[in-house]
């Protein structure tokens, strides 16, 4: 979302993003079929908050940005 407040020219983003439970590794030992990876599971389900502000003033900007895992 952009807005325009006197001179200052300003942008404001917002993105949620969620990620799914994945494999971290192959199921089976390569060269071993049938044999299972012990170190083979799933991750964590996770979500992703993003904030971020941007203002500009002439030559002069500031940037703020905050990420939020829940």
């Amino acid at each position: 979302m952009n807005f325009d407040l006197h001179d200052i020219h300003g942008d404001f983003r917002a993105t949620i993003e969620h990620v799914s439970a994945f494999p971290n590794a192959l199921r089976n030992i390569l060269g071993q079929p049938g044999v299972q990876n012990p170190a083979y599971g799933f991750t964590d389900t996770y979500n992703n908050v993003n904030l971020a502000v941007e203002l500009k003033k002439g030559l002069y900007s500031a940037t703020r940005s905050s990420i939020c895992t829940l």
